[in-house]
């Protein structure tokens, strides 16, 4: 624990540390480590590992330069230490390309399931956490209520009525906007387990 007041939140914030392991049908895992604090900068670095070869993301620096001497060999800034300076010229591109979508009637890249599966995998984490047990993504509702563009939630309380209808979802019908039924993918056939220390 890194600072106790941090206990005082609600839920998932609660933690300042964890580990969450996916397990994915076929037996493919994921492993994502987070912690609220690197003195050393913004550290989000990502590597997947597979039969046939590797790829793997570092942390983005300032600059590109290395210092290599007889008491020290590595960069010579330390990692951007904020997340918009880090993630600028990304940020730019998805602006980008929303507003293009938007001006030639075209589906934007990144939709709202991309956003939605994010969502589940920290809210199966955090129930995973609470509960000490596997939780598979499918136990979590994949329905969106919206009282107005700024203001959605997912409905915990509607989700099984609305899939277990073979008709229009309960959601649509009270203008609220979901994603279907839920499909026997490989997203929602998998599970996550929060470590704790």
């Amino acid at each position: 624990m890194i600072d106790k007041e941090i206990e005082k939140l609600p839920g998932a914030e609660a933690y300042d540390t964890a580990s969450v392991i996916i397990k994915y049908p076929g037996g493919k895992h994921a492993f994502i480590d987070v912690c609220r604090q690197a003195p050393y900068g913004y550290d989000q670095r990502a590597e997947v590992l597979g039969t046939k070869g590797m790829i793997q993301t570092d942390n983005m620096y300032p600059n590109t330069a290395r210092v290599f001497t007889n008491s020290f060999t590595g960069n010579a800034d330390m990692p951007f230490d904020f997340f918009m300076s880090r993630y600028k010229e990304a940020y730019i591109r998805e602006t980008e390309a929303f507003c293009k979508a938007l001006v030639n009637d075209e589906p934007s890249p990144c939709s709202g399931e991309d956003g939605l599966f994010a969502l589940i995998m920290a809210i199966a984490a955090e129930k995973s956490a609470a509960e000490g047990r596997w939780v598979e993504f499918s136990e979590i509702p994949e329905t969106i209520v919206c009282t107005d563009p700024l203001n959605c939630k997912i409905d915990f309380a509607d989700d099984k009525a609305a899939t277990e209808k073979e008709e229009e979802p309960a959601a649509e019908k009270r203008g609220f906007f979901g994603f279907g039924k839920k499909k026997a993918t490989a997203f929602s056939q998998a599970e996550s387990q929060v470590v704790k220390d």
